[in-house]
């Protein structure tokens, strides 16, 4: 069947005619588009949309909900949300074999998620969220110990005999290694010693010739 004509009705009229009809409604979306929580306010007509305006959504719990779920399902942003950074992971799991008794925390997916969902209250857009890196303020909730341990025993980078400063990789369930230039390494000790005893041994560097 073929629409001849249509004529545009005005939410005023209907006023008049059907005033029972008419509904508004206000709720609360994820704009995947604009990666943000947006107020949807409709004016309807039975289950006919007749008007319909968007606007951000002032911060409040639903909002907070939404945009933790949106986080943890699409980990954009240069930041994976949905899951804990591995080198963290990995960094800890050093210190707590190397340190037992110091009450390193595990950081599992239950972890993780609950810091996402924490970090999100008050907050409305994933722009908003990755201002502020949620690794960061987990770093910040630790104890002053655990945090020391990791700054000294697990570091970022290490400086080699030639002086030249590399960064260290961590992956989970593999030991720490580095890499760079071959004429890096002449000199260098057999042993890097990491966390306590974790050591970064020669034949596990991976050498880039340059």
């Amino acid at each position: 069947m073929s629409v001849r004509l249509a004529v545009g009705i005005r939410p005023e009229w209907l006023l008049d005619i059907a005033p029972g009809e008419l509904t508004e409604r206000d709720e609360l979306q994820w704009n995947a588009d604009r990666q943000r929580v947006e107020r949807v306010s409709r004016l309807l007509c039975g289950a006919i949309t007749l008007e319909e305006s968007r606007q951000p959504a002032p911060p409040s719990a639903e909002a907070a909900r939404l945009l933790s779920e949106a986080a943890l399902a699409s980990g954009q942003g240069g930041q994976q949300h949905g899951e804990a950074p591995a080198a963290l992971q990995a960094k800890l799991e050093i210190l707590r074999q190397s340190f037992p008794e110091a009450g390193v925390p595990a950081l599992g997916a239950e972890e993780w998620q609950a810091m996402v969902k924490a970090a999100c209250e008050g907050l409305t857009s994933l722009a908003e969220l990755q201002a502020s890196p949620i690794e960061n303020r987990w770093l910040a909730s630790l104890p002053a110990g655990v945090a020391r341990l990791l700054r000294e025993e697990v570091p970022e980078k290490i400086r080699l005999a030639s002086g030249r400063l590399v960064p260290l990789h961590y992956e989970v369930g593999k030991p720490p290694w580095i890499e760079s230039r071959l004429q890096d390494f002449f000199g260098a000790p057999v042993l890097f010693l990491l966390g306590g005893g974790q050591g970064v041994k020669s034949g596990t560097l991976h050498p880039q010739l340059g």
